[in-house]
């Protein structure tokens, strides 16, 4: 069975000393957007993931993680809470710490035990005031006017490169897209990464890295890849040969075992989905950019990863690497 989510705690250099020969550890915990199991070190093949399983090689894979939620603000409001959506209210779109301003978020915990804390990216729900902006010593944000917002993600916008056609994908092209950019993939060009989202938020980190720290740090760095628009440079799709991709298998009865409702609704999404990359025989294609993104990802992971090995950080860090939840290619009908 595929994971219901892809959860790795790494351990970066960590030395067996006590805590009175050595300060507590500083932690970067590295988030992912829609990461499912195609990573090498997961055992899948397609993968281009070469930072990712050397972390894996050097720390612990949690091959038995479950997501706490179906759904991006569930999820991520437990992992930074440690509380299931019973506790949070978060069952959808809610925003838990408005309704329980009591419950303490990682980045609150760190402050209190001492630490520096920083943040960049999608780490929370990250609509305009969806994030817990609570206990951060400093939280990256590419421009002024995202304050005064409500503090958006906008990982596509203005300031970042979009494909010419926009739409570009096979799947929306010739359509007007007005939000989402659902099965949207497309390789931007190469000199334009640097203007990218993403990058710009692993190179603030990166900058964090190289200062001088008196005190431990928590830094938080939050991707939105590989989550749609699968927008990444040329050179991560050139990675893979759309040729030699290999889809799941999808099972003919994989919806016999669903509830009537749900079942009808599944059918629904699949004609409007699965159904149709099928007709345009682009299940592949969408699989290319899928795996162009989880590429992306991991090179800005070895970004960071490069970043402490260079600072005098790297013997006393620990890394945790973590998508919120799985990601379908077609599996019951479903995409995203």
């Amino acid at each position: 069975n595929r994971l219901l989510a892809f959860l790795a705690l790494l351990i970066f250099g960590f030395a067996h000393q006590t805590s009175a020969q050595k300060p507590p550890p500083n932690v970067i915990f590295f988030a992912v957007d829609d990461l499912c199991d195609w990573v090498g070190a997961m055992g899948y093949a397609q993968a281009r993931t070469p930072n990712m399983d050397a972390l894996a090689r050097r720390g612990i894979s949690f091959n038995n993680a479950h997501c706490p939620g179906t759904f991006c603000a569930p999820s991520r409001s437990a992992i930074f809470t440690g509380r299931f959506a019973s506790t949070t209210g978060c069952y959808r779109t809610e925003i838990y710490f408005h309704n329980h301003p009591e419950l303490r978020p990682l980045q609150v915990s760190f402050a209190k035990a001492g630490y520096a804390t920083y943040g960049a990216g999608k780490l929370f729900h990250h609509a305009r005031g969806y994030i817990d902006h609570r206990g951060w010593t400093k939280f990256f944000l590419r421009n002024e006017a995202a304050k005064r917002e409500g503090w958006p993600l906008d990982s596509w916008g203005k300031d970042t490169p979009l494909p010419d056609p926009f739409p570009n994908s096979i799947y929306n092209r010739g359509r007007q897209i007005t939000g989402g950019m659902f099965l949207e993939w497309a390789a931007i060009p190469n000199e334009r990464e640097k203007d990218m989202a993403d990058t710009k938020r692993v190179n603030w980190a990166c900058d964090i890295l190289k200062q001088k720290h008196d005190v431990p740090f928590f830094m938080a760095v939050g991707l939105y890849a590989p989550h749609f628009p699968n927008y990444v440079p040329k050179k991560y799709f050139d990675l893979h040969d759309v040729e030699k991709i290999k889809a799941p298998v999808y099972k003919e009865d994989d919806l016999d075992d669903l509830p009537p409702l749900v079942k009808r609704r599944k059918i629904n999404r699949k004609r409007q989905h699965h159904d149709r990359l099928v007709e345009l025989g682009a299940i592949e294609q969408a699989i290319h950019g899928y795996l162009a993104s989880v590429s992306y990802a991991d090179a800005m992971l070895g970004r960071v990863m490069k970043a402490l090995r260079q600072s005098s950080y790297a013997d006393n860090t620990v890394v945790v690497l973590w998508s919120d939840h799985v990601f379908h290619h077609g599996e019951k009908g479903d995409w995203g």
